[in-house]
């Protein structure tokens, strides 16, 4: 679990290392657009990768009008702002490659418990991650 938080750690790091004025934040974040270049995708999907193989994700679900995230119990282990930055990598993979990636840049992505199916939060770049 620990080996997991610092790859996640490093890869937020490495992911946001080209704008020196970038960084996430804790609260609401701003509406901004989604990096959207095949080397940030192939990162955020490596992340994606490890993430499921490390069952801290079950999956993302981009079939359905929203896209679902569906999170293992070690999800509930991480922190809020880890939990925070974690939905923003999947949020900014899925609205890259869905068939209908939003113009507004505020649609949701849901989230669920991979193993109730329960929702237990949604996240959206203008209010950030609210938990159920």
């Amino acid at each position: 679990m620990v080996l997991m938080v610092l790859i996640f750690g490093a890869f937020i790091t490495a992911l946001f290392s080209g704008d020196p004025g970038a960084k996430i934040e804790s609260q609401a974040p701003r509406p901004k657009r989604i990096r959207a270049s095949l080397a940030e995708q192939a990162k955020r999907s490596k992340l994606i990768d490890k993430l499921t193989a490390s069952r801290v994700i079950q999956k993302i679900d981009t079939s359905k009008t929203v896209p679902r995230l569906y999170v293992l119990p070690a999800y509930g282990a991480l922190t809020f702002d880890e939990k925070q930055d974690l939905v923003e990598v999947c949020y900014g993979y899925t609205n890259d490659i869905s068939a209908q990636a939003p113009t507004t840049f505020d649609e949701p992505m849901l989230i669920y418990d991979g193993m109730t199916n329960k929702r237990v939060g949604e996240f959206r770049p203008s209010i950030g991650l609210e938990l159920d």
